[in-house]
């Protein structure tokens, strides 16, 4: 996941229209093999590089709280979200849709 999103980010960083925010959406859905302490550090570079990061985890809730503890890092001003979808949620685009990372 650490990879995944550095490479993202060196991807916005190159990109062409620098007027828009450089945002990441991450979904996940497989187990998190980094550790906490990785993320928050990631999180916190992202966050002193400007760069929201929206995360959609689903089918392994065991990873909401490394998750979690990522976007508190990375949050700033409430402009990073975190979307658990449940095992038994019936469709994972009706909780998209109804997520402040569609609404935004």
């Amino acid at each position: 996941l650490a990879t995944s999103i550095k490479i993202a980010y060196l991807s916005l960083k190159n990109r062409q229209n620098k007027a828009q925010k450089p945002r990441i959406l991450i979904f996940v859905c497989s187990p998190i093999q980094n550790d906490s302490k990785e993320l928050v550090a990631l999180g916190k570079k992202m966050k002193k590089n400007g760069c929201a990061i929206d995360v959609v985890n689903f089918g392994h809730p065991e990873n909401t709280p490394k998750l979690a503890e990522l976007i508190n890092a990375v949050n700033n001003s409430n402009n990073s979200h975190l979307i658990d979808v449940g095992e038994y949620s019936s469709n994972i685009a009706d909780t998209l849709i109804t997520s402040p990372v569609l609404n935004e």
